[in-house]
């Protein structure tokens, strides 16, 4: 017998059966009377073997993981003696940050109890920034070796608006004296209120103003534009007026189809460009097309009409044709070919004088769209080949 086969075989030996094989086998007494049988169906249904051990902790079962480390454990010692240190800290780092992500408390609580003198970095970041405030509060409470320092798990708590971890980090943690530095990741220079903007909410922004007394820049105030949070913004002016831009801009949040944003921001002056409408128009968004027709006189340009075809909102196309003089190009009709959008396509060819290119063949063909090609050819818009 080879040493692979030989070590296989006491692997399987130290691996009890599985629950589901010796169940079955219990109404087979000649066969549950046969122990080495019942392991041989256990180890040909095990399909634990197809897992590796960050995986399985990411996967959330402790039971898994317990089969894993033995038959590991087995072949490890069979070749030399076990696992290097080096190898199980990785091993329990990659581990545990995939376990936080996923809010497997089970799985930290196993990996710390098998690996007591890993160090915890990067998990803390993970369990924040997806709100598992019970593994932040059993790592604070029953693990020495815990980065706690610097914003980086704070950071990630308020970018993912996960305020009740934020109150737990802000009043709990701090670097214990136990953490080499040289383990601990760099302080974070982030404003955190700038980090909150993305999500606008009131109780997070002023709790951070107001608790921690924490600072916002130019760039927040922007975020929380680009993202339509008129509450927050108004907010940030009366509370933080130095670093709000003397004029803010409405492009990206017309964009995004914030019309309470645009609306707000027409009433402070801000500014605008023709991507405004253009955007707007290319992201579907018609009653911010609307507004800027009716409000604003920067216009747009062909962009709209072109990219409103492509993205296939025809009710847009109809608004700029009839209220708008901009037009449209070429690429209107073959952005719409290319993309299947065969009553787009057909709007454009009854309504429209640009017509289209031999990219729009190309590009229709290239995305096997067999009613549209079908059609063209039909129209006699391009000759059969």
């Amino acid at each position: 017998m080879s040493a692979v086969v030989a070590v296989a075989a006491a692997a399987a030996a130290a691996e009890p059966p599985l629950t589901s094989v010796v169940v079955v086998c219990r109404s087979q007494p000649r066969i549950a009377a046969l122990p080495h049988v019942v392991r041989s169906v256990s180890a040909f249904l095990d399909c634990s073997a197809a897992w590796n051990f960050v995986d399985a902790c990411q996967f959330g079962s402790v039971r898994l993981l317990d089969r894993l480390t033995a038959r590991r454990d087995i072949f490890a010692s069979s070749r030399d003696g076990g696992l290097s240190i080096k190898n199980k800290n990785r091993e329990f780092k990659r581990g545990v940050d995939r376990a936080a992500a996923a809010g497997h408390l089970d799985v930290v609580r196993w990996l710390v109890r098998h690996y007591p003198r890993g160090y915890v970095t990067a998990c803390v970041g993970e369990a924040a920034k997806n709100g598992h405030l019970a593994i932040v509060e059993w790592l604070y409470y029953n693990h020495q070796r815990v980065f706690w320092g610097g914003d980086y798990a704070m950071e990630a708590a308020v970018a993912n608006n996960q305020l009740e971890v934020a109150k737990f980090l802000n009043k709990h943690t701090a670097l214990p004296p136990c953490m080499p530095v040289d383990l601990a990741p760099p302080a974070s220079l982030v404003y955190l209120l700038d980090e909150a903007a993305v999500h606008g909410d009131l109780v997070m922004l002023k709790w951070l103003h107001e608790e921690r007394g924490d600072r916002l820049s130019s760039k927040g105030v922007t975020t929380a534009v680009d993202h339509g949070h008129v509450d927050a913004v108004q907010w940030m002016c009366a509370t933080h007026p130095a670093v709000v831009p003397s004029r803010l801009r409405m492009d990206k949040a017309a964009a995004n189809g914030h019309l309470e944003m645009v609306k707000w921001l027409q009433g402070q002056n801000a500014r605008c460009t023709r991507q405004a409408m253009n955007r707007a128009a290319a992201n579907g968004h018609l009653e911010i097309v609307k507004f800027l027709h009716a409000n604003r006189s920067e216009g747009c340009s062909t962009d709209a009409m072109d990219s409103a075809a492509k993205n296939g909102f025809l009710d847009v196309v109809k608004w700029l044709h009839t209220h708008r003089t901009e037009g449209c190009t070429t690429r209107a009709m073959d952005d719409a070919s290319a993309g299947g959008r065969l009553e787009m396509v057909q709007w454009l060819h009854a309504n429209r004088t640009e017509g289209c290119t031999d990219i729009a063949l190309t590009g229709v063909k290239a995305h096997r769209c067999e009613k549209v090609v079908e059609w063209l050819y039909e129209e006699q818009i391009f000759p059969r080949s």
